[in-house]
């Protein structure tokens, strides 16, 4: 891009400023990407992460950015994580603590867990927020395809609405006003949705163990709208799972054109 990053791209009229979702996926030829023949999809390095944080913080400025500046490397995971491919594709499992003890053999003692209420992952770090259709679609064209095809998996719509608001439809504009189209610029995207498993769909061997833990979300701006706790404790190489029910709003889309 010819702007340097961190300065705010204007948003002319544009070639792609009516196509939903539906539409980019098209024209970004995603399917090519995500077929059966095609090679796995990467697991992104701090590179392509920093590119992309780079382009928001150009299309949306400085001052209206959602990332933490200066823009850096770090994640928003408060504790060890690996990502690696399995079944589902990329997944986050909970890696070794240097800090905390291992056996002789190198295993994990009892005290090596992510325990109940720990901060696991947080949106405050390196989440981006589009509050319009047209900042989306601009970001999206603004990366390489095979990544925009990868983001338009991830993002979701979530409403930053208070509490009292957020699940209420009868204060509907207020919900949709507070609403923001999110992609998660680091290894959050890679987070899948608890209930899978190794052995079969949908049972209790691997349901949502990250989330909202209201007590401990107390102690952290933003609450349970932009953190996320062990709802248990979590040992090493368990996956970080997620209900993204708890927080996407499905039919949030058109709300931004979408």
């Amino acid at each position: 891009m010819a702007n340097d990053i961190g300065s705010c791209i204007p948003l002319e009229p544009t070639s792609y400023s009516a196509m939903t979702v539906g539409d980019m996926w098209g024209s970004f030829q995603c399917d090519d990407f995500f077929s059966i023949d095609s090679p796995p999809r990467p697991i992104h390095n701090a590179s392509t992460w920093m590119m992309m944080r780079g382009v928001y913080l150009g299309i949306v400025g400085p001052e209206r950015s959602s990332i933490h500046q200066p823009i850096s490397h770090q994640s928003g995971f408060g504790v060890p994580f690996e990502v690696v491919q399995n079944f589902k594709g990329r997944g986050v499992f909970a890696a070794l603590d240097p800090d905390k003890p291992v056996d002789e053999e190198g295993m994990p003692e009892k005290g090596n867990m992510v325990p109940k209420g720990t901060l696991v992952w947080t949106s405050r770090q390196q989440s981006a927020h589009f509050s319009t259709g047209e900042e989306y679609r601009r970001f999206l064209h603004s990366i390489p395809d095979d990544i925009a095809c990868d983001v338009l998996q991830w993002a979701y719509v979530q409403s930053f609405a208070d509490e009292e608001y957020r699940n209420n439809p009868k204060v509907k504009n207020k919900r949709k006003g507070a609403a923001r189209v999110c992609v998660d610029l680091d290894e959050g995207s890679f987070m899948n949705s608890g209930g899978w498993s190794d052995y079969s769909y949908d049972t209790d061997e691997e349901v949502a163990n990250v989330g909202c833990d209201e007590e401990a979300a107390l102690e952290f701006e933003g609450g349970c709208a932009r953190n996320y706790f062990a709802l248990r404790d979590i040992m090493m190489d368990e996956e970080f799972l997620c209900s993204y029910g708890d927080f996407a709003i499905s039919g949030g889309w058109k709300w931004f054109g979408l």
